[in-house]
């Protein structure tokens, strides 16, 4: 058994943005079952206080104390006042603990994108660091390893493995996950110029240097181990065309890749409720041509002989969707019985492009610019092919998640989609889904009309890849063995 704490911004049920927050909780319950105890460290937002209260949760402070007094200027925020809650529930498989610092978190509506989000997140490593020294003084539960996610944490790894007030604690080791090197605070660290030479351990910058700085550099700086969530972008990121500038910081590093999972529990077209009709494998076709018929009502579409693509995901130059909407320009009007269905926010420029595709194509093409937590499951179950043309992909999820409602996955091969779907064969039906290389608008529209004419001309072949899709599995459970098999090699 081992004891892990794990360090996150946001995390499942309490706050959640991303995919991260539904990951962490899923790795961690699934890690309990592999016999470690996990802690789960998280700052207390104001989504955590809602739901706590909605749900009756009761938290009780454990401790209480104040930030380092070598740090300045904390006048505009109040005092250095924080404490540290944990929920007592025995439902709950993993242990949580919460920062709770009012001015940054719980009195703030959101969990991410203010000017201070640096100064925000030091103070919660520090926050953290702060508790496990007082836990380490007073003999009690203390991590064999640290588990920290993405930048948010970076600072608690340079100070905890430099910083003398913290040399108690700086044998543990640390493994970093980066879920998106694209995320690394784009709010500066000029802020540590606010700091005394001593916050300040790992060299004397000067005011250049700090600001040539961000938090996901330092943190691979002195991480002990660094993890990505697929194996194909733990090997991406260290080439400059997907390390964000940190592709040299990687080199000399243990960069490892370790693919997510999806809950099949959870997941699950056999008794989901947030689809019309439900279905296993047994009834599959049926299933699927039932949900198709109502997403096509739902969204005003022709019900009859069509072929529905979608795209469920962020709008962003990430997912391409340049070369996606051009594509689909050159095959719509060829082939009229093709439907589209987007679902997803993002950056207006390329949210334009899908709502002028939809101006051009009214009767073939739906946009629904908005983010919904539910509607992909049925978007998945009522599509044929679900097409995830990304420019850069760490994990993937939504290729696994497509799939466990028999939506084929059409992709590029690119970081996490690499790991997880296989091109269709034809000589032996092996494969669950359409791949291709290049980042092409031709190389796209090639595999684009690939699938339509399986689909249209092939039935027992598209049944056979549609069979391969829906049988696809990563569980979480395997998830934990690979991290368990990491956190052994780390602590030996």
């Amino acid at each position: 058994m081992m004891k892990i704490l794990s360090i996150v911004a946001e995390v499942m049920p309490f706050s959640s943005v991303g995919g991260m927050a539904r990951g962490t909780k899923y790795l961690a319950d699934e890690l309990v079952g592999l016999k470690n105890e996990v802690t789960i460290f998280t700052p207390l937002h104001k989504d955590s206080v809602d739901y706590c209260s909605r749900n009756n949760h009761r938290l009780t402070t454990i401790f209480s104390s104040s930030l380092p007094n070598n740090f300045r200027s904390f006048q505009e925020y109040g005092d250095k006042h924080f404490s540290i809650l944990k929920i007592n529930k025995k439902d709950l498989i993993s242990n949580f603990t919460f920062f709770d610092y009012p001015e940054f978190f719980r009195q703030r509506a959101n969990v991410y994108n203010y000017h201070d989000d640096g100064l925000r997140f030091w103070t919660f490593s520090v926050g953290c660091l702060e508790w496990l020294l007082a836990q380490k003084k007073s003999k009690q539960w203390l991590p064999e390893l640290i588990h920290c996610h993405d930048w948010h944490t970076c600072f608690l790894i340079e100070q905890i493995k430099k910083n003398s007030r913290y040399k108690e604690l700086a044998n543990i080791p640390v493994l970093l996950t980066i879920h998106n090197f694209r995320y690394q605070d784009s709010s500066g660290t000029a802020f540590l110029r606010q700091l005394t030479p001593l916050d300040l351990p790992l060299e004397k910058l000067n005011r250049a240097e700090i600001e040539k700085q961000n938090a996901l550099s330092i943190g691979i700086k002195y991480a002990d181990c660094i993890n990505t969530v697929s194996k194909t972008h733990a090997l991406e990121v260290q080439e400059p065309e997907f390390g964000y500038n940190l592709a040299k910081e990687l080199k000399n590093k243990n960069v490892v890749g370790i693919l997510n999972g999806l809950n099949y529990e959870d997941f699950d077209p056999k008794k989901d409720s947030k689809i019309f009709f439900n279905y296993d494998e047994k009834n599959l076709i049926e299933g699927k041509k039932k949900n198709k018929h109502y997403l096509q009502k739902l969204f005003g579409l022709p019900q009859k002989g069509a072929m529905l693509f979608c795209f469920v995901g962020r709008v962003s130059a990430q997912k391409g969707i340049d070369s996606l909407t051009a594509s689909l320009k050159r095959l719509l009007n060829k082939h009229r019985n093709v439907q589209f269905i987007s679902l997803g926010i993002g950056d207006d420029y390329f949210c334009e492009m899908l709502w002028k595709l939809e101006k051009a194509y009214p009767k073939q093409v739906k946009v629904l610019l908005k983010h919904d937590v539910d509607l992909p499951r049925q978007i998945f179950a009522g599509s044929d092919l679900c097409l995830i043309p990304s420019n850069w992909e760490p994990g993937g999820i939504v290729a696994v998640e497509s799939q466990r409602y028999g939506c084929i996955p059409l992709v590029r091969r690119v970081g996490g989609l690499k790991d997880i779907v296989s091109q269709f064969s034809d000589s032996n039906s092996t494969g669950n889904g359409f791949v291709y290389q290049k980042q092409t608008i031709s190389s796209l529209q090639s595999k684009i009309k690939q699938a339509i004419t399986m689909f249209n001309s092939s039935p027992i072949k598209w049944l056979s890849i549609t069979s391969n899709a829906f049988n696809y599995k990563r569980e979480w459970s395997e998830v934990a063995h690979d991290y368990n098999q990491l956190f052994l090699k780390m602590t030996r």
